[in-house]
């Protein structure tokens, strides 16, 4: 059926959502312990070109996952759908500002 397979998107950018999630926390994590060693990267580097994809990247998908879920029909999948939403785009914003703070530490 259409919704299901509406779903099933949905489902994957969840899923993609949680795995830039990861990714950019561990990049994060590496970077800082980089800056608290004085081993900072210049800001060419390519951990700092992975961040900004990802960051762009996750930006992205949180916004693809928010339309499919504001067009899903089940008010229960909708309303689980839209919390992830919310709760997304506060972890963007925390790693955002986390990588601006080891930014100004470098």
């Amino acid at each position: 059926s259409i919704a299901s397979r509406k779903r099933g998107g949905m489902n994957s950018l969840y899923t993609l959502a949680l795995r830039q999630c990861s990714s950019l926390s561990s990049d994060l994590q590496h970077l800082a312990s980089l800056s608290s060693q004085n081993q900072s990267p210049s800001t060419s580097s390519p951990i700092h070109s992975r961040i900004q994809s990802t960051l762009a990247e996750l930006q992205q998908t949180v916004d693809d996952y928010d339309h499919m879920a504001r067009r899903e029909i089940v008010p229960q999948i909708r309303e689980k759908a839209l919390a992830r939403v919310e709760r997304f785009r506060k972890d963007l914003d925390q790693y955002k500002q986390e990588y601006k703070r080891v930014q100004v530490r470098a």
